[in-house]
């Protein structure tokens, strides 16, 4: 018989062994609830991502939903979130995170869809007669190389309902073509093309989105059919881009005034190539698009200078708020650069958020806060759903919302700084945060530059670190002074004062981008590698906590598998002109004279330098005589046919025959011919000790989507 003490005892020891046994779970579960609490007030933060999730879907569909489905999706959303308990906040909390919000983007993705609808055309017209009114003008090249964009389209042998909305032609000759005019001209109209390779981005759902239907050349017979002789607010800003740039043309030069224009003007065609990729290995690229960076800038410049004039007057500095009045002046100006610039979509969306900026001072907000970055955010992708899928959106609020981040849980130490520092720490302290601005900005924007552009300027923070205080202390405050100068015929001065600032700019970029390693290439990669990143990095960003440093590892662990990403052993372009076989770290290609914007696209996704492509030698890859080509990648024979007489003996020897030519006879190789591609789009092929796997666009890309081409059937 057990005795009372020695139950006791068996009732103690069992106690601490269960506390033993069930502490770690406790510890777990009491570290979570902490996690929680720690979120209290944030969930606002996450309200674009959530948002955005309902329009990566609507895009990701293979097949277009009907309208009812997002209509159905949001109404059910709204129903199962009203029928919550009202005093249950952490599950109407997560019922509008998982529910209204995705079914919201999806229902906005669908609107903007057919806001911006157009019937595209989907094969080759002309020569034919289009009639049109000239919407934009965008000079190419000097000599005149232009792209007119014609509204409200008549086009010879084309219905209505079949006829586009905008249609962008490439004009050869000066016509002194103006904004406004309505023009008839003879024209070759051809489709939208698509990607260029499986995967690539695809310049036929981009245009669509632009209004764009077509694509074409004007060939001669270019007619004024009517004049706008009345008041045309298109016109007008056209006109004073065309003055704006004369008037740079006048006092400068060369390289000074093609990049004075294109940051007055938003005019950047004047820029050689060759130019652009210096600054674009140099990390400046940024510099010449018109975007948040010269927005802010421009709006910080006026609100600066006009605050200052107005302080020096006591009885308006004392009686009125000036802080708020310059704030207003510094918008206005800001929507006046924009137009001059173009008022293109990435300036629309960066004059959008200084207006949020500005409209804070307005409400005595603090202007800077990731909470502004948030409403901003979801402002654009209410506007523009499609701009999620953009690299200008990405780039700019990957950028802004890790420096916001980064410098709000700095704000304590930054102030107390400020308050008991001398000016010379202060001066030094400006250009540390010059250096740590471009490092977290350059971070911050690496994955989607390697993701969009499969390359990243590895020294773009020595290139900011002097290019940035430059522009915004010296090359956008004199803009600003130019333009008002320019009425009175004053600009001469300010002009060679930024041509002096462009040049130091443009020093830096060519010492830069002339350092050995200056841009690190990386070969296109996975889309969900890179969603999984990015997914990581908001994590880190967003969450508060211990547990946010798991939205790093998960950014870290996708590291290895993106490095390790296969690349394609060969490709076809969509018009079989073009194909290229890769040879280790370098590809060969078939002709160098045709196909030259397929080709550097493809250099760009296997990650390599521009024009690095080399024609196939007669020793290489195997053998090659004027009927075609062999070689042998990876165990794998490959022929490339350009007579229908080596059918039959290529069909025999290769394992994969890519033919100029129809096969028509029966083949036991892979046959790649001109039907496969006109009815497939462009070919990848992977090639790996004896197994073969080929990739086309038609496969990768989604279907009967209104901006789909239509592939014809066998």
């Amino acid at each position: 018989m057990i005795s009372v003490d020695e139950s006791k005892a068996e009732n103690s020891h069992k106690n601490r062994r269960g506390r033993g046994a069930f502490s770690p779970l406790m510890l777990l579960s009491q570290g979570l609830h902490q996690e929680w609490d720690a979120q209290h007030g944030r969930f606002f933060f996450w309200t674009p991502v959530f948002f955005a999730f309902g329009i990566a879907v609507y895009f990701l569909l293979p097949l277009e939903p009907p309208l009812i489905l997002g209509g159905g999706a949001l109404a059910l959303a709204f129903s199962m979130y009203s029928l919550l308990p009202q005093d249950n906040c952490f599950y109407r909390r997560m019922a509008l995170a998982m529910l209204v919000l995705p079914a919201l983007g999806f229902g906005f993705s669908q609107l903007h869809s057919l806001r911006v609808h157009t019937p595209m055309l989907n094969n080759e017209l002309g020569p034919v007669m289009v009639s049109g009114i000239v919407q934009s003008l965008e000079i190419m090249k000097p000599d005149y190389d232009a792209r007119v964009v014609l509204g409200r389209v008549d086009v010879e042998d084309l219905s209505a309902e079949k006829t586009p909305r905008y249609i962008r032609l490439r004009v050869r000759k000066d016509y002194e073509l103006k904004v406004g005019e309505r023009i008839s001209a003879l024209a070759q109209l051809m489709p939208l093309s698509g990607p260029v390779a499986p995967g690539g981005f695809d310049f036929r759902r981009h245009l669509f989105f632009d209004g764009i239907g077509a694509v074409g050349f004007i060939y001669s017979g270019v007619e004024k059919i009517q004049s706008h002789d009345g008041f045309s607010m298109a016109r007008g800003i056209e006109t004073l881009r065309a003055a704006v740039g004369a008037s740079v043309f006048d006092h400068l030069s060369g390289r000074q005034a093609n990049i004075a224009t294109a940051l007055m003007n938003g005019q950047r065609a004047g820029i050689p190539d060759e130019e652009q990729d210096i600054l674009r290995s140099a990390g400046l690229a940024h510099l010449l698009a018109i975007s948040g960076l010269h927005l802010g800038l421009v709006c910080g410049a006026i609100f600066f200078f006009s605050r200052l004039v107005l302080a020096s007057l006591p009885k308006v500095a004392l009686h009125y708020p000036i802080k708020k009045y310059c704030a207003v002046l510094a918008m206005f100006g800001g929507l006046v650069y924009m137009f001059l610039a173009g008022a293109t979509v990435p300036t629309q969306r960066a004059m959008l958020m200084s207006a949020v900026v500005f409209t804070a001072i307005l409400f005595d907000r603090s202007p800077f806060s990731l909470r502004l970055v948030v409403f901003a955010a979801l402002i654009v992708l209410a506007l523009s759903p499609y701009s999620l899928l953009g690299a200008s959106f990405q780039l700019s609020f990957a950028a802004v919302t890790a420096l916001v981040a980064f410098y709000d849980r700095l704000r304590p130490l930054i102030s107390k700084f400020h308050r008991h520092a001398a000016w010379p720490r202060k001066i030094a302290f400006y250009f540390f945060s010059v250096c740590m601005t471009s490092l977290i900005a350059s971070l911050a924007t690496a994955p989607f530059a390697l993701y969009h552009f499969q390359q990243f300027a590895a020294y773009g923070i020595l290139a900011n670190m002097v290019a940035i205080p430059i522009m915004a202390f010296w090359v956008m405050p004199l803009i600003v002074i130019s333009l008002l100068a320019m009425p009175m015929g004053l600009e001469a001065v300010p002009l060679h004062l930024i041509g002096f600032g462009i040049d130091q700019i443009l020093q830096a970029a060519d010492f830069v981008a002339g350092l050995d390693g200056a841009v690190y290439r990386l070969p296109a990669f996975s889309f969900w590698y890179f969603v999984l990143v990015v997914c990581g990095l908001l994590f880190f960003i967003l969450w508060q906590g211990r547990l946010r440093a798991a939205g790093l590892l998960l950014a870290g662990l996708m590291v290895p598998f993106i490095l390790s990403q296969p690349r394609p052993d060969a490709m076809v372009s969509a018009e079989h002109s073009l194909v290229a076989l890769r040879a280790g770290d370098s590809i060969r290609v078939n002709t160098v004279r045709k196909d030259s914007f397929v080709r550097e696209n493809w250099e760009q996704l296997w990650g390599l330098e521009k024009d690095s492509a080399r024609l196939w030698a007669k020793h290489w890859p195997e053998e090659c005589d004027d009927l075609g080509c062999r070689a042998v990648l990876s165990n794998i024979k490959i022929a490339y046919s350009l007579s229908p007489y080596t059918h039959k003996e290529d069909c025999a020897w290769a394992d994969i025959l890519i033919a100029d030519h129809p096969v028509r006879i029966s083949c036991g190789a892979r046959v790649i011919d001109k039907f496969d591609t006109y009815y497939n789009g462009a070919q990848r092929i992977y090639l790996n000790d004896g197994a073969l796997k080929v990739e086309n666009v038609r496969e990768v890309t989604s279907a009967n989507r209104p901006w789909s081409p239509l592939y014809p059937v066998r």
